[in-house]
């Protein structure tokens, strides 16, 4: 059974966040070592989107703080 990290970053995606560099490293050394990949974000839509890495579920997020960028 492979593997599996969940990681919830609701700013993934918005380019002034510097958590956003933390999270594309955890990705990127996790997939390498083979690890799926569930992200959680939030954004304008409920949405999900299969990966390179894994799965990137997009939570609306009600009050608009973290819309597209």
């Amino acid at each position: 059974m492979p593997q599996k990290a969940m990681i919830i970053a609701p700013f993934w995606g918005h380019t002034p966040h510097l958590g956003n560099i933390r999270v594309d490293r955890f990705i990127r050394w996790l997939s390498d070592q083979g690890v799926y990949i569930i992200l959680v974000r939030a954004g304008l839509v409920d949405e999900k989107q299969e990966t390179a890495w894994g799965l990137e579920i997009t939570i609306r997020d009600p009050l608009g703080k973290w819309g597209k960028p």
